[in-house]
C-alpha cells in the first residue's frame, strides 16, 4: 500500500553576522601586515560553519572568532557562512566584511661606507619616497632622530675590539602605516 501522507519539517533558518574585534580595523581600513580578528555571531544552531579569507576559498571552521594577517594591499572581502547539513539553499546565511588594506611605505637605509676603523664616519640616508615621518636609531649609545636626514655619525671601536652598531629606521606614510 502506498503512503498517502508525508511529513514536512520547517526549521527556522540560521543567521550569521560578521564583525571585527580588532580596534584598528573597526572602520574597515588597516595597514599592510596587520592581523585582524573576525567574529561571527550565529543563531539557529547551524551544523555547517565556514569562513572565507582572501586566497583561501571556503573552509569549515567551528570557531566563532579567527585571526587573519593581510600581507597584500588592496580591498578584500572576508566571509562567513552558516547552514544545515542537508544542503538546502533556503537554510543558509552568509555575511561579508569588506576591508581595505593600505600599503606600508617602502624603507631602505643607505650608508655610504658601513665598515671602517676607529672613528669611522658614516653618512646615512633614507630611500623612502612615500615617508612622511622618520624614526632613526643609530645604534647603542649613538642616539636617535626623527628627521629625514641625511645623518652623519662617527662610530668608534669598543676599546680595541670589534664593535657592531645596528642602525634601524622606521618610517610612516600619509595613511599612518609603518614600515
Amino acid at each position: 500500500m502506498a503512503d498517502t501522507t508525508v511529513t514536512v519539517q520547517v526549521v527556522t533558518p540560521p543567521t550569521v553576522a560578521i564583525s571585527t574585534t580588532t580596534a584598528s580595523a573597526a572602520d574597515g581600513v588597516i595597514c599592510q601586515g596587520e592581523s585582524v580578528t573576525f567574529s561571527a555571531a550565529r543563531t539557529g544552531n547551524p551544523d555547517v560553519k565556514k569562513w572565507n579569507f582572501p586566497g583561501t576559498g571556503w573552509f569549515s571552521l567551528n570557531a566563532t572568532s579567527t585571526p587573519f594577517t593581510f600581507n597584500t594591499a588592496g580591498t578584500f572581502q572576508v566571509g562567513t557562512m552558516v547552514g544545515f547539513g542537508n544542503g538546502s539553499a533556503s537554510c543558509t546565511d552568509t555575511a561579508f566584511f569588506t576591508i581595505t588594506v593600505l600599503p606600508s611605505p617602502a624603507v631602505t637605509i643607505v650608508a655610504d661606507d658601513d665598515t671602517g676603523c676607529d672613528s669611522h664616519t658614516v653618512n646615512l640616508s633614507s630611500n623612502s619616497p612615500t615617508a612622511t615621518a622618520w624614526n632613526w636609531n643609530f645604534g647603542t649609545g649613538m642616539g636617535t632622530s626623527t628627521s629625514e636626514g641625511p645623518h652623519t655619525k662617527t662610530y668608534a671601536d669598543g676599546a680595541n675590539v670589534l664593535t657592531t652598531y645596528t642602525v634601524s629606521l622606521t618610517v610612516q606614510n600619509a595613511q599612518e602605516c609603518l614600515s
